[in-house]
């Protein structure tokens, strides 16, 4: 595909790298989107788009040629134009969104653990990594139905669909040192989607655990919040 290298600059992640992967590359304050002509659809649809450049475009396409004037060069222009808009126009809103949790699954295991401060339950300047399991097991004993709950931090975690299950990727158990530890996620049924992705976009509000949303019981809502926090992801509160 012969607009394969052609870069523009954006505000926002939008287009694709290979196999319909959302990409982006920045620098300073400009992102900086690569078409790669891996959008399948709008090759099969737009011949266009699986034809070579022509042969004798590097003779008046490039910097020196900027200013000659030639007719060619507004032809490519406006080729590309068209070309680039039949691209985005296949672009989904879930291609996009699949991109912005790639990228978040990325900066979650690139980032340190969380620091809790003088208002986290760790004590002052203590951080998740050097709570005790036993501590974290004895708070996810206390929850019961009447308890509120909430994530420790915002953007602690981020919910992924990964086939038959849903994944919850965290930093939580993160090393001090880059990608010293392995990637840190929590296996669910997506039966819990729904309360998860509710504690998720609703921090810094405590959420009663009888008002997890989705398709749960009692118990299942209880085991839920126990499993949040004794992971040290989640705190209870009553």
């Amino acid at each position: 595909m012969w607009i394969a290298n052609v870069a523009y600059t954006l505000p926002a992640y939008l287009l694709t790298h290979p196999h319909g992967r959302i990409h982006a590359r920045t620098k300073t304050a400009t992102t900086l989107i690569y078409c790669d002509g891996h959008l399948q659809d709008a090759r099969k649809e737009d011949i266009r788009l699986r034809r070579s450049m022509p042969r004798d475009y590097l003779s008046y396409m490039g910097g020196m040629y900027a200013g000659s004037g030639d007719d060619r060069r507004a032809k490519v222009k406006k080729q590309v134009k068209e070309l680039l808009s039949s691209v985005m126009s296949k672009v989904t809103e879930g291609a996009m969104d699949a991109g912005a949790d790639d990228r978040a699954r990325t900066l979650l295991k690139e980032r340190l653990p969380i620091c809790l401060g003088p208002t986290g339950k760790g004590g002052r300047g203590a951080d998740r990594e050097e709570m005790l399991e036993e501590e974290r097991g004895e708070r996810a004993g206390l929850v019961d139905e009447k308890s509120k709950i909430r994530m420790v931090r915002a953007g602690v975690a981020r919910l992924h669909g990964e086939g038959a299950v849903v994944v919850l990727y965290n930093c939580v158990d993160n090393s001090r040192e880059y990608h010293g530890a392995e990637e840190q996620g929590l296996d669910f049924d997506p039966i819990y989607s729904q309360a998860l992705q509710q504690l998720l976009v609703g921090y810094p509000k405590y959420t009663s655990v009888s008002k997890l949303e989705g398709d749960l019981d009692t118990d299942e809502k209880v085991e839920l919040a126990q499993v949040l926090v004794a992971n040290g992801i989640a705190e209870v509160r009553g």
